[in-house]
């Protein structure tokens, strides 16, 4: 005897010789529930949903051994229990990716293919010599009875295999993890799922540099304009830099429990680590991460290697392209600091102890419940130093294995999609259009970093409004960006989104009232916990910076509406759309605290009221035209017709405050109009859609700075009209709470 499996007495056929890691003298012997006996002779696919699952139980005595000669020993007790489970869809491994905005992700059973999934409870131990990456390896130097790991092995099968037959190849092929004979062991669509022990030596930090380009105006008009000239060639083939140095910029030793994902398809192994999803208290308090050395947070990027991924992404040195890109970014070195230091901020997060004993970035990890992935490797199973890159990678030393040149590491997922968010950064071109020549560009553009990994390209001639709400970035911005499919002149499909841009710099009150704004978008509970961190940050941090950038794509913004006009000719006798835009600015602007009326003393709070109604504006815009009917484009002469339905006991210099108050109303349901004439436009080729009404009230806004907070209340009111039905976010991403960032504080959010 070598693998017994039985089910009611009746014994699975297994082949001896074919054993991988279970070995034959050790007479291994395995129980499965009854109710399998009527199931033997049927097809994995046609397994009921029902029986799906069924209990094992390992019946013989304690056997342990140690797989391919190595030092980890695994053991089973007598008595101990596993689970056996068909899968045949849905997910067969959930995980969890991301720490400061965590998304669910998972490995999907493919069409037309069904796994059997076998877990089995093994004691983990070491040989007393041996150590895994500076610390011992596994539970303890003698094997450990009290605690057991779950190894899960799931083999792939065609959904006609019969069950029984299906049973008896898993147990024979079951593979053990953690030794030399592991990657050779396993056949193609095999998974290994295991926990274990581990003191870990890591490292992520693989690339930064520019991700994406944009086409970018104040019009939807300009935009298209940009694909007609010969300078819209930027969009293809925009990928950030991978460093050669495989040590990556942060190393780091992680004593902890962990899981391990390993796959087998098409001459690579892939294996992803997680922080294990079972891990408890006690072992959370036990976890230890140091980094090696003195580290220090220190993206390589500066001025010139910044310069160089756009002049790639413009065609590359040797091109006009990339010459007018290189003269411009070269006048702007102290541009490209400012986003090294504020990037250079973020980092430093992970490597100071909040709490005084764990870095921010162990607290990050720790805090999650769920199965976190934390690296994913790739392993070229065709290289020469296969072996010595699998060797290290048992061996607890994954920066060593990734120095073999036989292993890739993943830069979509863990730690690295997490340092990707922190460096990588975004050129938006503004007003292409302009320019018929890469000379003209170079000599007419200038750069400006806006913060939150954003680059601008800002063209200095043109109409006065561009340029003055342009230099307008440490407050808000209002703007278009698109992204096309580029060949030579010609473009295709083209999205353009709406951009609101809040920035707050060394100023606690704006960036308290850019936190009020976010938590007052109505966003959900992730939303909210944001808002209340960066009320902290405000709080906290005299010197630092917080942002709020928010994208409203086409079809977000499609959800606004309003009273149709041609010209300045209402088409219906309808003010519906108008009056809810109304109500949606003035519910914004008392919630912010927006409104300079409520601190004048000859305002009521029964006129304020009055003031804040659709009525009111109805009857101020007739009386400053002269009409007896409303009518939202003209604004005729408020300030010298005070209505006589108003109080004409207010004075004089209250009464300019009323009236400017509802005229930045009037702007926003203009605003709205434009929103939704961009909408109807269906792409940003069409003709027509000019946006001249909302420069005006943007400049007007940045040059004064009387009106800068009716453009908060226009932005949340703007974010309110746009949500999703029930005001779900499509994407929120900002700091974690477990590692609350000293110096600058940025959260993006996507309709």
């Amino acid at each position: 005897m070598s693998v017994d499996v039985t089910v009611a007495g009746k014994s699975i056929p297994t082949d001896a010789s074919a054993l991988k890691s279970f070995r034959a003298d050790l007479n291994l012997a395995f129980h499965l529930e009854e109710a399998l006996d009527a199931l033997l002779e049927t097809p994995l696919g046609s397994v009921p949903s029902s029986a799906s699952k069924t209990s094992v139980s390992y019946d013989s005595p304690a056997a342990s051994w140690n797989p391919g000669g190595g030092p980890v020993q695994f053991g089973l007790q007598g008595g101990a229990s596993g689970v056996l489970e068909v899968v045949t869809s849905g997910d067969l491994v959930a995980f969890t990716d991301g720490l400061d905005s965590p998304q669910r992700t998972s490995v999907a059973v493919p069409a037309g293919v069904a796994y059997l999934k076998l877990t089995l409870n093994f004691n983990i131990s070491a040989n007393a010599s041996a150590s895994y990456s500076g610390g011992s390896y596994g539970v303890t130097a003698a094997l450990d009875t009290s605690d057991t790991y779950a190894i899960s092995f799931c083999k792939a099968f065609s959904p006609t295999t019969l069950l029984g037959a299906a049973i008896g190849q898993v147990f024979q092929s079951f593979v053990l993890p953690l030794h030399k004979d592991t990657l050779g062991q396993m056949s193609d669509g095999d998974f290994l799922l295991h926990e274990f022990d581990g003191n870990l030596h890591l490292s992520f930090g693989a690339y930064a540099g520019l991700d994406q380009v944009l086409y970018a105006g104040q019009s939807s008009v300009d935009v298209a304009k940009t694909f007609g000239t010969p300078l819209a060639t930027l969009s293809g083939g925009v990928k950030p830099e991978i460093k050669a140095n495989v040590s990556l910029d942060f190393a780091f030793q992680y004593a902890t429990k962990f899981e391990a994902l390993l796959s087998k398809a098409s001459g690579t192994a892939r294996l992803h680590l997680f922080r294990s999803e079972t891990a408890t208290t006690a072992t959370t308090l036990k976890a230890e991460l140091t980094f090696d050395g003195n580290a220090t947070a220190s993206i390589t990027s500066n001025a010139q290697t910044v310069g160089d991924s756009i002049v790639t992404a413009a065609g590359g040195a040797g091109t006009p392209g990339g010459q007018a890109i290189k003269a411009v970014v070269g006048t702007a070195s102290g541009e490209v600091d400012k986003y090294v230091n504020e990037v250079n901020d973020k980092l430093t997060s992970w490597l100071k102890k909040a709490n005084g004993i764990q870095a921010n970035l162990q607290v990050a990890i720790e805090t999650s419940s769920a199965r976190t992935v934390l690296a994913g490797y790739d392993f070229d199973l065709t290289s020469t130093n296969l072996a010595a890159a699998w060797q290290a990678a048992i061996d607890g030393d994954f920066v060593k294995a990734l120095q073999t040149g036989a292993v890739s590491l993943d830069i979509g997922s863990g730690l690295e999609r997490a340092y990707q968010a922190k460096t990588t950064f975004s050129c938006n071109f503004f007003n292409l259009w302009k320019f018929t020549s890469w000379q003209q560009f170079s000599s007419n553009v200038s750069f400006v970093y806006a913060g939150n990994n954003v680059f601008h390209f800002v063209a200095k001639v043109g109409r006065t409004t561009e340029t003055d709400s342009m230099g307008a970035m440490h407050s808000m911005d209002f703007y278009f960006s698109a992204t096309a499919d580029s060949s030579g002149t010609n473009a295709s499909n083209i999205t353009a989104d709406l951009h609101i841009d809040l920035t707050a710099q060394k100023d606690r009150k704006a960036a308290d009232r850019i936190a009020t704004l976010l938590g007052q978008i109505g966003g959900g509970p992730a939303c909210d916990a944001l808002a209340t961190s960066m009320h902290a940050f405000a709080t906290n941090s005299a010197n630092g910076t917080a942002q709020l950038k928010v994208t409203i794509p086409a079809g977000a913004y499609g959800r606004v509406q309003c009273d149709p006009y041609i010209g300045d000719k209402p088409q219906t006798g309808s003010t519906a759309n108008d009056a809810q835009n109304w109500k949606a600015f003035t519910q914004a602007a008392d919630d912010l605290s927006a409104w300079p009326l409520k601190d004048l003393s000859t305002v009521s709070d029964q006129g304020l009221a009055f003031f804040k109604s659709f009525n009111a504006w109805i009857s101020l815009n007739e009386a400053g035209n002269g009409s007896t009917k409303p009518n939202r484009v003209n604004i005729g002469n408020p300030f010298n017709n005070w209505p006589q339905s108003f109080p004409a006991s207010i004075d004089t210099s209250s009464r300019l405050f009323v009236v400017a108050s509802m005229m930045a109303g009037q702007s926003f349901m203009n605003f709205c109009a434009d929103l939704r004439a961009l909408a109807d436009a269906a792409d940003v080729n069409a003709a027509g859609t000019t946006w001249e009404g909302l420069l005006a009230m943007i400049t007007k806004a940045i040059r004064s700075d009387l009106n800068v907070d009716f453009l908060r209340p226009a932005a949340l009111a703007t974010i309110r009209l746009c949500r999703a039905p029930g005001g779900a976010l499509s994407t929120i991403s900002g700091p974690s709470a477990a590692t609350p960032p000293a110096d600058h504080f940025a959260v993006s959010i996507g309709l």
